[in-house]
Formats: C-alpha cells, sequence, structure tokens
C-alpha cells in the first residue's frame, strides 16, 4: 500500500502530493499510524507492536552542490524480545544506501560499510554523526534543507519500513563547497 495521506482521511482537503510539508517522527508496525507530527507510514500487516523496531529522530544531512554522498541519522528502537538487524537501505535519491560505520585505521578515522546492525531486544540503537550512520552515495541530486527523501528499513525478521523523512542543514557545514572528502569503501 503506498504512504496513506491520515489528514485527508479525517476529511482535511490537501492532496497527497503535499507530503513533503509533513515530518515523520515515529514509524512501528502495526495498522497505518500517523505520527503526532503528522507523518505517513506505511501500512504493514503485523498485529503488534512489540514485534519490531520503531524509527525516531530520522534525518538526513543536507549537501552543498555537487557533493556525491550524504549521511542520514536516526534512532532505531526494537521492541521485540529478540534482536533484530538492520539489513539493507533503500533511498529514492541515491544510487547505493548502506550502513556505515566510523572506525580508527591507521591513527585515521575512516568509514566503512557494516554488513548489519544490530538492534538489541529490549533496546535501541542510536545512528549519529562519528558513529553508525546510513550512508547515501550516488545521490541523484542536491539535497537541500526543508526538502524530504524516502528510506526503506529492511530487517533480518521480513519487517520492512518506508518513511519520508526531512533533509537538515547541519550547523558548520557550508553548502557552497565539497564538506565531505573522505573516501567510502
Amino acid at each position: 500500500m503506498p504512504f496513506r495521506d491520515h489528514a485527508n482521511a479525517a476529511g482535511n482537503s490537501h492532496p497527497d502530493k503535499s507530503l513533503p510539508d509533513r515530518v515523520v517522527k515515529t514509524m512501528m508496525f502495526g495498522k497505518a499510524q500517523a505520527s503526532p507530527l503528522g507523518g505517513h507510514l506505511q501500512e504493514h500487516k503485523h498485529k503488534k507492536h512489540s514485534m519490531g523496531v520503531m524509527v525516531h529522530d530520522a534525518y538526513v544531512r543536507a549537501t552543498p552542490p555537487g557533493q556525491p554522498n550524504a549521511a542520514a541519522y536516526l534512532v532505531l528502537r526494537n521492541n521485540a524480545k529478540r534482536d533484530i538487524r538492520l539489513v539493507s537501505v533503500k533511498s529514492d535519491v541515491a544510487e547505493v544506501a548502506e550502513p556505515h560505520s566510523h572506525a580508527m585505521d591507521g591513527g585515521m578515522m575512516k568509514m566503512r560499510r557494516v554488513e548489519h546492525i544490530d538492534v538489541p531486544a529490549g533496546g535501541e540503537t542510536v545512528l549519529q554523526p562519528g558513529g553508525l550512520h546510513i550512508m547515501l552515495m550516488g545521490l541523484v541530486k542536491q539535497l537541500k534543507p526543508g526538502e524530504y527523501v524516502s528510506l526503506e528499513f529492511h530487517f533480518d525478521n521480513g519487517q520492512k519500513q518506508s518513511m519520508r523523512v526531512p533533509v537538515k542543514m547541519i550547523a558548520g557545514i557550508s553548502m557552497t563547497s565539497g564538506h565531505d572528502k573522505k573516501k567510502h569503501k
């Protein structure tokens, strides 16, 4: 089922194409739900919220013109009684989206692809600058503050979540020249 516009279902008259002005803060399995900020969630057939992972506070870093890569940050909260792994990610704005981490290598901080991101049973995993994150490589356009991008998360228990997340400016990052010259492996 495509993203559902809950405002229209409630009788408001703005079309589904107005999604970019809405924010997804929280996403959980079960019937389609809107976040307190009016975000859109994809409907799933799972019956219990305790069976899945909630995605909180997701955003994508804005990019200067010509920058080929960006990063997404978020919090994964696992309500299940067993560990769950985030195994892949897709996006509408990048040729490749994959989990990454930072690690020291020869005295230099380097970003590296990781096969999965563990989310412990009853716990959470934070994806943040300087740590775990989702790399968006081969951007198809510049990402500007105020825009929204689609992310689709795939977990090892077969669950899939789709959401639209805001693009945000990060303090201290110039939007006029490349800011991230790090190489990705």
